[in-house]
């Protein structure tokens, strides 16, 4: 990750799709106890963003619009719904592999069409999904059948550390 912490040790991310700058969605994938979720922590963190953590929910249709609804009244959250829609808010999605392993592969396919319907026109990354290698191939096939999703989706995979890091 291209910032500095004092208290956080970015992991080494290889590039596997290039993508475009344009994307409304990122996908970083890594074998598990790599350090997904300790990453996605920062990301939100560093980007002021809302961190998501998929791993003890159950997935199906409308599950952004539904989740914010559940979460804020009704103008707060179609506040924050317009936000990520335009770019302007960042969400970062952890744990899709345990959401998949708990809801099943359709209903994560249902959800991240639901994704897509909020963000897939922004212009900018909004969402960063991090999820196991297997999902997160799914993920970013499935996102890039879209054809409303113009822009190549950039995917990255966590590297383990080397000696010199860990």
């Amino acid at each position: 990750w291209p910032v500095e912490s004092k208290t956080f040790i970015p992991p080494l991310l290889r590039r596997l799709k290039k993508g475009s700058d344009q994307s409304p969605f990122m996908v970083i994938s890594a074998a598990g106890a790599v350090g997904k979720s300790a990453l996605a922590k920062f990301i939100a963190s560093d980007r002021t963003a809302l961190l998501w953590d998929l791993g003890k929910q159950n997935l199906g249709d409308h599950l952004v619009k539904g989740t914010l609804s559940e979460i804020f009244d009704f103008e707060e959250a179609g506040r924050i719904s317009n936000l990520i829609a335009n770019g302007s808010l960042a969400l970062v999605v952890d744990a899709l592999d345990e959401a998949e392993v708990r809801s099943g592969s359709e209903r994560l396919e249902r959800a991240l069409k639901d994704f897509a319907n909020v963000a897939g026109k922004s212009s900018k990354p909004t969402i960063i999904f991090l999820a196991r290698t297997e999902t997160a191939q799914f993920i970013y096939s499935l996102l890039s059948e879209i054809p409303t999703i113009r822009a190549e989706i950039p995917a990255y995979e966590i590297d383990f550390f080397n000696r010199e890091k860990s």
